[in-house]
């Protein structure tokens, strides 16, 4: 379990460019939560008619990773309470969001630590490009909130499921 920050830049693009309305607050820490990653390829592998051989594959593209992150809010915070529905709201903004890890301070690496490594010096660590998260570069992943799931049983905590898709 980790914690992970999801931030709606309000930038249909990751250059920047065109705005849209961005979630207010606009930065979740998501506390103690599991985090998946699923990437594959679309690869045809359909046998070929009248050939009773292996079919030979050809790789066709690259599917965009899907990310799901699994975790719970207490229904005791007002924090928690608030931020079900900025992420229910992050569905709806179209703009790009920003997945990483918070803290540097502990030196705990974690999936946005090695695979968000080509993002880092991005636009988005510059005041010019009209957003600015930290002048610092630090390892992120530019994803779009697919998906919303939340159950809320007898008990102290609300569950939740996030999905999202990575994009470049």
């Amino acid at each position: 379990m980790s914690n992970i920050t999801l931030t709606d830049t309000g930038k249909l693009t990751i250059s920047n460019t065109g705005t849209t309305t961005a979630v207010s607050p606009a930065t979740v820490e998501l506390k103690g939560v599991s985090v998946g990653y699923t990437i594959g390829n679309n690869i045809d592998s359909s046998p070929e008619p009248s050939k009773f051989t292996n079919a030979i594959i050809v790789l066709g593209s690259k599917e965009n990773a899907t990310i799901t992150i699994e975790g719970i809010m207490l229904r005791t915070s007002t924090t928690d309470m608030d931020n079900l529905k900025t992420l229910r709201d992050m569905i709806q903004t179209k703009g790009i969001k920003l997945f990483y890890y918070g803290s540097t301070a502990d030196n705990y690496r974690d999936i946005t630590d090695s695979l968000g490594t080509e993002n880092q010096t991005d636009a988005h660590v510059t005041p010019a490009a009209g957003f600015q998260l930290t002048p610092t570069p630090f390892p992120h992943l530019h994803v779009h909130v697919t998906g919303f799931q939340v159950t809320q049983n007898p008990e102290e905590v609300i569950r939740y499921r996030l999905t999202l898709i990575e994009t470049n």
